[in-house]
């Protein structure tokens, strides 16, 4: 199975982690929504998403980021928003770092320098009443590295992880090629890894989560979750 983005006018990679198959049963539709930049849904889409259920909005965004792009839920009186921003070397500084060898390794940066913000946000969407949605920019990196906790804490298989998040870069494409011509326009050649959602840059994040934490659970009772945070989220998932 491969998620595909919800019908909206203003936002390319909205999904529902919904429907993957587990050894419990499948996860469930209308819990958790993945997303890219909101800051162009119309008033369709944004009553699309009220009706599809959504109540509560987590946006994993730099500061920078927001202010250029302001998230429009977060002046929706049906959702609550919630600023959780986590730093992935990328969109969040503006380029301003040195370029990672890997988005892999951008992951496992991720993960391990950004335990707090993961444990606050887990417990957000543990908390929310009716079907939560998260994002970033491009719904890949951030946003990308929350599925993956979210569907291996159900669960779901390592191939179909890998295949949740690779379909990005399909989805993504007018938006990725012009931040490729952004770059160039830059001077800024032979970086096109950091926009595609190569499967082995994920499996790197859940193979350290194995191996490390012993999966997503581990990893999130490592982090500052309590058992009623982890036990609600599976619930969530798998009902």
């Amino acid at each position: 199975m491969v998620s595909t983005p919800l019908p909206l006018e203003g936002a390319l990679n909205v999904r529902d982690l919904g429907g993957y198959e587990t050894d419990r049963g499948k996860t469930r539709s209308h819990v958790f929504l993945r997303a890219d930049n909101l800051a162009a849904l119309t008033e369709g889409d944004l009553t699309f998403l009220r009706e599809y259920g959504v109540t509560c909005a987590v946006d994993l965004r730099a500061q920078l980021e927001r202010e250029s792009s302001p998230d429009p839920l977060e002046r929706q009186p049906w959702a609550e928003y919630h600023s959780v921003p986590m730093l992935d070397q990328l969109n969040s500084r503006n380029f301003e770092d040195k370029f990672p060898d890997t988005m892999g390794q951008v992951y496992l940066d991720l993960l391990e320098g950004s335990g707090p913000a993961f444990a606050r946000l887990a417990a957000l969407l543990a908390q929310a009443q009716g079907c939560a949605l998260f994002h970033c920019t491009a719904g890949k990196d951030r946003t990308g590295v929350t599925a993956l906790l979210l569907l291996d804490l159900a669960g779901v298989s390592r191939q179909d992880i890998a295949e949740d998040y690779a379909v990005t870069e399909q989805y993504m494409k007018v938006v990725i090629n012009a931040q490729l011509r952004r770059m160039e326009m830059e001077g800024i050649y032979g970086k096109e890894y950091l926009y595609r959602s190569q499967p082995q840059d994920i499996l790197r994040a859940y193979d350290h989560l194995q191996e490390k934490y012993g999966g997503a659970r581990g990893y999130l009772a490592h982090v500052g979750c309590g058992e009623d945070i982890l036990t609600q989220l599976e619930k969530k998932l798998l009902g």
